[in-house]
């Protein structure tokens, strides 16, 4: 028996040297001149309880933006994200409302936020590991709360990015715990999980995220700022190019529960979402 456990000991530590020998270390490749062009397309539904009554509200959106490699340095890249395009319908409370950016007759609560995101350059400069360290903020102060809803929860500013898997080395079926922070003066957002490699297949990684999302702060329906405070599960399916540490593909699940306080009244919701990034050269 002694002389099994070495044995067994010198094989686990060949297997653990073989494993570290075929991990694939994520690193960002952004060449100056490169464009990009993300499409997300997001579902949500919350149902809400007030007197008795369930009352369902839905928002689907799609967003196109280019973003440009303007310029690549050793410790840092900049970034130019523009949206091009906002379609959306949103029924909330039995009212429907539409907005699409490529029509000129756009009013209403919809126009108000989305018209002014539209065609205006964000400039992002970024480190090497993908974390942002200077970000134009004036699309924020400039669309009130219903812009930063949609900037930090439906659509990145740099979506093929993602800090969390930078510098990691990857191998089928290694995993790590992670956490994320957003605030902001309407919306703070914390996140917090664990990433799993599910596979690596021709260079392209398939990446899982598993977590708990928290959410307080206000939001804007019907042009009228509403307190909230969600709590949620999180799944998230990255497609990760290894070549250029760049995402090709993301798509995330969300159903939680909460409360928005309204009219004195504290309101129980639901909260379901759906959220799908693809991003492409050109």
């Amino acid at each position: 028996m002694n002389k099994i456990i070495p044995v067994l000991s010198i094989i686990t530590l060949a297997l653990l040297q073989v494993t570290a020998s075929n991990a694939q270390t994520v690193k960002l490749v952004l060449n100056k001149g490169s464009k990009f062009e993300a499409t997300t397309v997001s579902i949500s539904t919350s149902v809400s309880q007030m007197m008795g009554q369930d009352i369902e509200s839905k928002f689907v959106n799609t967003t196109v933006q280019t973003i440009e490699v303007k310029d690549s340095r050793d410790k840092a890249t900049d970034l130019v994200s523009t949206i091009s395009k906002i379609t959306a319908n949103t029924n909330m409370m039995g009212q429907e409302m539409n907005y699409d950016s490529e029509k000129k007759d756009n009013v209403g609560p919809l126009a108000d936020g989305f018209d002014k995101l539209v065609g205006k350059p964000r400039n992002v400069t970024i480190d090497p590991s993908g974390k942002v360290i200077n970000e134009d903020k004036s699309v924020d102060s400039a669309t009130g709360a219903m812009g930063m809803m949609m900037t930090n929860n439906m659509t990145s500013v740099i979506p093929m990015i993602q800090a969390a898997l930078v510098g990691k080395q990857l191998t089928p079926g290694s995993s790590w715990p992670d956490s994320l922070i957003t605030n902001s003066n309407k919306l703070n957002v914390s996140i917090t999980g664990t990433y799993l490699v599910k596979q690596i297949d021709k260079n392209i990684a398939t990446i899982g995220f598993t977590g708990l999302q928290n959410m307080t702060g206000t939001i804007e329906q019907m042009g009228q700022e509403l307190g909230m405070k969600a709590d949620s599960k999180i799944t998230n399916l990255i497609k990760l190019d290894m070549n250029t540490g760049l995402v090709i593909e993301n798509e995330y699940n969300i159903t939680g529960t909460g409360n928005i306080d309204a009219m004195g009244m504290s309101i129980p919701i639901t909260i379901t979402s759906k959220v799908n990034n693809k991003i492409t050269t050109f």
